[in-house]
């Protein structure tokens, strides 16, 4: 079954995993309450595999070494922080 489901993104050094079923296509990231969401739409019948995520703030320094593609960007509250969320391409097809 096909829906959109919603998956908590936590701010933190180093990259995450994120339970989500197979070939999920990531819609759209945001600050949403005390947190960043990401939405994807998935297909609820596919078995589920850990992607895995990074978070970095403006200024942050990206490491080259780590092969990663842009998903979007989530701004804290006001707008003090904005955090930008990467998927890790090893994980991409």
């Amino acid at each position: 079954m096909r829906m959109v489901y919603k998956y908590k993104v936590i701010v933190a050094d180093g990259r995450q995993a994120i339970t989500i079923p197979k070939d999920a296509k990531i819609l759209c990231v945001a600050w949403h309450g005390d947190y960043i969401s990401m939405w994807a739409d998935v297909d609820t019948s596919k078995p589920k595999e850990k992607r895995f995520f990074c978070v970095y703030g403006t200024g942050h320094i990206i490491p080259e070494t780590i092969p990663a593609v842009y998903i979007g960007t989530a701004f804290e509250g006001r707008g003090s922080f904005v955090w930008h969320v990467f998927e890790h391409c090893s994980n991409l097809k």
